[in-house]
């Protein structure tokens, strides 16, 4: 052994002398020691590989709700677990599932690799279920998307309710008397997709919103 000994980079390391020195890099790296030993001195050098945890994330499309895609866009993993919300699991990279009733549902991914497990969450609220659509009877929102500000028609609304991705009413009004044109101010309300309950003589109907 030698009287003393450099590493350099210094990045990461406990500390900068000695025999023995502590790592911890974040990225790959390589490391060279100079032991010396009565003015004599040797080098060596020694590379570290860092396997990354897995970076998880997951894009949501309801536009066929109530059977909602879940898209995998995560990196570095090797298995998956998916928590539905309602009680169903999977372990498929992409997955596509039927809810059976209406219901706010927390979904978590979880992705893995050999350095360990990552997770992350997203929202799915369900709302038309059991409900008719009278998406035929002439209901119109316009402009969708928009900035916030809407405008509903259809023959003889009673009610219109609004609720965010959360299920949370944003928006509720009971007409004092059977109208066919309802405006609808979502502009102090975050970017995102939203849901009108419309209720009218005929029956009710689920409209989707998009504030951008």
């Amino acid at each position: 052994g030698a009287d003393s000994y450099i590493w350099t980079p210094t990045t990461a390391l406990d500390v900068t002398t000695g025999a023995v020195v502590n790592a911890s890099p974040t990225s790959d790296i390589t490391y060279s020691v100079t032991g010396t030993t009565a003015g004599c001195s040797a080098s060596e050098s020694v590379s570290i590989v860092v396997n990354p945890l897995p970076t998880v994330s997951f894009t949501v499309d309801n536009s066929n709700e109530p059977i909602i895609e879940f898209i995998n866009t995560s990196v570095n993993a090797s298995s998956y677990l998916w928590d539905l919300g309602d009680g169903d699991s999977s372990t498929d990279t992409d997955v596509t599932h039927e809810y059976t009733s209406n219901n706010t549902f927390t979904v978590v991914l979880e992705a893995t690799n050999d350095c360990g497990t990552e997770s992350t969450q997203e929202t799915v609220v369900i709302v038309g279920i059991g409900i008719e659509s009278i998406a035929q009877s002439g209901i119109k929102v316009y402009p969708n998307p928009s900035t916030g500000q809407f405008t509903i028609e259809a023959e003889n609304i009673q009610n219109i309710e609004i609720v965010d991705v959360t299920g949370k009413t944003v928006f509720n009004v009971i007409a004092s008397e059977e109208r066919a044109k309802q405006s609808v101010d979502l502009g102090s309300s975050p970017k995102g997709i939203y849901f009108a309950k419309i209720t009218t003589t005929s029956g009710i109907s689920i409209e989707k919103l998009i504030v951008q």
